[in-house]
């Protein structure tokens, strides 16, 4: 079980802290050595739309990060980030009709 303040690794060795956990949602925010920098808040939501059910990702930060201030960094933090995403897509598409 996670709880808000709990701090742990993400894939890759990406530390986080549990922000808030609801009903249908998970917000974390991302701690120094993150490959996103620090203070990157990240939040997913679950939600129910046309019978189907869909992972609602938003994330948005305090200030700009020194990646984010580098135009090849942000790219491949970007290209990086929907690679992640489209491998957490499709293992959860195959865990949800499992379960």
């Amino acid at each position: 079980m996670i709880h808000p303040a709990d701090e742990c690794d993400l894939l890759g060795g990406n530390p986080v802290r549990v922000e808030a956990i609801g009903y249908d949602s998970l917000q974390i925010a991302t701690l120094p050595g993150h490959d996103l920098g620090e203070g990157m808040h990240i939040r997913f939501t679950f939600a129910r739309a046309l019978g189907l059910h869909c992972l609602v990702v938003s994330a948005w930060q305090d200030r700009p990060t020194p990646c984010s201030e580098r135009t090849l960094c942000s790219a491949a933090s970007r290209t990086g980030a929907w690679v992640l995403w489209r491998v957490l897509a499709e293992t959860l598409s195959i865990s949800a009709y499992a379960a």
